[in-house]
């Protein structure tokens, strides 16, 4: 019988962490998320971008609130898009070569995979697009170039070279010749389903005459380049994401024009709407026999995006092929029906959320109230708490960053930076910070016996190291209109993730809150409102 998921999430650090997650949740029957979810975040700007100081030290800050993996942006054009700018680099380029890129370029991953294995901080690698212009087809629309149609033998390539790099036997030329941590967690591309990554996103198909979906048709290539890429430098046992879609998306079609994720998926993988494979002329169009020379997709687990700026965790986008927070689980049981109808990927792949967060004021465009934020956080914690296919969750960013003042007089270039950290631009907290280390919600139960009703407390001591000793977690009440605390009561934690569950009697209106002390920590939940 196989090791329950946090068992082995405790027991297999790293590369060994991966392997057993994805194992475990894809071929096991799945388990409550409590027991199998992991704390990621993603800040580019701090781990890639960067100086040497920000990146040390944003991970170790991460690390004690306790993030267990970060996602980094693997640009083909931030790293290749050097050596390809003139036909004559482009001849002597070798792009399945690490030491042919920029060894500048490399150090900054490079002393990322080092920090973050002292750290002890798993590193999924998203390697993605743009791509260089030379590897993109034509296209007169200059707001595609850099996306337009990449070349997937290109990617193979590159993806390759990165694989090799980070393989765990790779000697660094650049920095004392020392062998390079392994990487073992990939996603492939970046929101494939965006004009921004991908286009043409629809185009007419002179074989339908009418217009298609076309982005889905070269993300397939670019996946099974990638996935081959990974096998052949020694990555086929890794946990392999494919995906990484944006949840919404519109219904006209064109070539700049998004599509939506479930839509993608279908397409992507051959089915009709109605959820048969296509045949004849439609599968024709698509170039569906890629798939059936391929076989099946290597794949351990689907990435997905499932914010969408001011929605709540609890509202839906009215359109049943868009997935965001509030039907996550549809994206689940539309990958089950697609594995059944295909036979392509397995059934029971885990979702790994790998982008979530809402923008704040002052951005007034965008921008909720830094508490609301901080509420959002704590609301999905518990929505994603009961959903079992979902194995992470990653928090945009962890700064926000600053505005783009050369463009002040407009408001929308001015704040189209991303505000959607746990600290300012400046470093200083916002109520999500305390929120994400200390997570806390409560549901209304049946009423009391004696008077007043029951609440259902949920939390997790997220902040804590994973594995770590049981833990108090206490709890206080502020009547209203009072201005003290008062206590009331606790639990003792001792999931190995820090989840816990509590039931208390609120007998008159107030607040609630979670509050966790230790070796002269002392950290307050969010305060939430409640009702007799």
């Amino acid at each position: 019988m196989p090791l329950p998921l946090r068992d082995r999430f405790l027991r297999h650090p790293g590369r060994r962490l991966l392997l057993a997650l994805a194992l475990a949740v894809a071929y096991a029957a799945p388990a409550p998320a409590a027991t199998n979810q992991i704390a990621m975040m993603m800040d580019d700007n701090l781990l890639i971008y960067g100086t040497d100081q920000e990146r040390t030290a944003s991970l170790y800050f991460m690390k004690s609130i306790g993030v267990d993996a970060v996602r980094v942006t693997v640009n083909w054009n931030f790293l290749a898009g050097p050596v390809t700018s003139t036909p004559l680099k482009r001849r002597r380029f070798v792009a399945d070569r690490p030491s042919a890129y920029p060894p500048l370029i490399w150090n900054r991953f490079d002393r990322l995979v080092r920090d973050a294995q002292v750290a002890g901080v798993t590193v999924l690698f998203n390697v993605t697009g743009p791509g260089p212009l030379a590897y993109q087809a034509y296209t007169p629309d200059r707001h595609s170039r850099l996306a337009h149609r990449p070349n997937a033998f290109q990617f193979y390539k590159f993806v390759r070279a990165v694989g090799r790099r980070y393989s765990g036997t790779y000697r660094d030329e650049n920095e004392g010749n020392r062998i390079l941590p392994r990487v073992g967690f990939w996603s492939i591309w970046n929101e494939p389903n965006q004009q921004l990554t991908l286009t043409p996103q629809s185009e007419f198909n002179r074989t339908l005459r009418r217009m298609i979906p076309t982005a889905p048709i070269i993300y397939r290539d670019l996946y099974i380049s990638a996935t081959r890429a990974l096998r052949s430098t020694g990555h086929a046992g890794d946990v392999i994401l494919m995906g990484e879609t944006a949840p919404l998306g519109k219904s006209i079609r064109g070539p700049r024009v998004h599509l939506r994720p479930k839509e993608f998926l279908r397409e992507m993988l051959c089915v009709a709407p109605s959820g048969r494979p296509y045949t004849g002329l439609e599968a024709r169009a698509r170039r569906c026999d890629v798939l059936k020379r391929n076989g099946g997709l290597l794949v351990s687990g689907f990435a997905h995006h499932p914010y969408a700026q001011k929605l709540g965790p609890f509202r839906r986008d009215f359109h049943p092929d868009s997935v965001n927070l509030a039907n996550i689980g549809e994206l689940a049981e539309l990958l089950d029906e697609l594995a059944d109808t295909t036979g392509l990927i397995p059934r029971d792949l885990p979702l790994f959320l790998t982008e979530v967060g809402w923008q704040t004021l002052p951005d007034p465009i965008d921008g909720i109230p830094p508490r609301l934020q901080a509420d959002y956080l704590n609301l999905t914690d518990h929505l994603l708490y009961d959903q079992s296919r979902v194995v992470a969750n990653t928090q945009f960013l962890l700064r926000d960053v600053h505005p783009r003042f050369a463009v002040r007089g407009i408001p929308r270039l001015y704040w189209s930076t991303w505000q959607s950290g746990l600290t300012d631009a400046n470093g200083r907290p916002k109520p999500s910070l305390a929120a994400y280390q200390l997570p806390f919600d409560l549901r209304r139960g049946a009423p009391a016996a004696g008077g007043g009703i029951e609440l259902q407390l949920w939390g997790q001591l997220r902040l804590r190291p994973n594995g770590a000793p049981p833990a108090l977690v206490s709890f206080q009440f502020r009547p209203r209109g009072s201005g003290a605390w008062q206590d009331a009561g606790g639990v003792t934690v001792d999931d190995p993730l820090g989840f816990y569950t509590a039931t208390v009697t609120a007998t008159e209106p107030g607040e609630w809150r979670s509050i966790w002390g230790e070796g002269g920590r002392f950290v307050v939940s969010r305060a939430i409102t409640v009702t007799v």
